[in-house]
């Protein structure tokens, strides 16, 4: 445990292996079996569809779950409850990104590379843009990852955090919901 602890690419790796384990779980049909079940679970669907919603590698997942649940449950409350679910999901993905991740990343670029990366996010109209791309990442079914990030690199408040991914999931969750339900 030590080792691992000490290891300075830990964060790196376990990123890397929860992509090789979706993968490998995607085409596993007892895998499938249980994500379907899910849809009717009915509000706990909809919470567990929301912290799914957040990752690029589930997002698929959670709108076959959000799909099943429109049939019967409102859109609404599939999207409210759904959003505290992702932002749950998505304040996992912040600390994982903001502590560590970045960290590592940092580690592996250049000395140049660093310096171009914190000129451009210190440009003003980069600062008032990232809060604004990242919240319309978050609210689309895309790798809620990279809005995250932009967040991160926005220097929000946490509560401004939890707020703007509420509103955001919320809102993409219920117009997934709903799109679902027209067709």
């Amino acid at each position: 445990m030590r080792f691992w602890m000490k290891w300075h690419h830990r964060h790196l790796v376990f990123f890397i292996s929860g992509l090789v384990l979706a993968i490998i779980l995607a085409g596993n049909p007892i895998f499938r079996s249980l994500i379907s079940g899910l849809g009717t679970l009915g509000y706990l669907g909809a919470f567990i569809a929301g912290l799914l919603y957040v990752s690029s590698l589930t997002v698929g997942t959670s709108v076959v779950i959000i799909s099943g649940l429109a049939q019967d449950l409102s859109p609404i409350m599939i999207g409210l409850i759904g959003g505290l679910g992702g932002t749950l999901g998505d304040y996992l993905i912040y600390k994982f990104v903001k502590d560590d991740l970045t960290r590592e990343i940092g580690e592996m670029l250049t000395l140049n590379e660093k310096e171009l990366l914190k000129k451009l996010v210190e440009i003003n109209l980069v600062k008032r843009l990232l809060p604004i791309v990242g919240t319309i990442i978050i609210a689309l079914p895309l790798p809620n990852e990279i809005g995250v990030t932009c967040l991160g690199l926005s220097n929000l408040s946490q509560k401004q955090f939890f707020l703007i991914s509420f509103v955001a999931n919320a809102v993409g969750i219920t117009l997934v919901a709903s799109v679902v339900r027209i067709f």
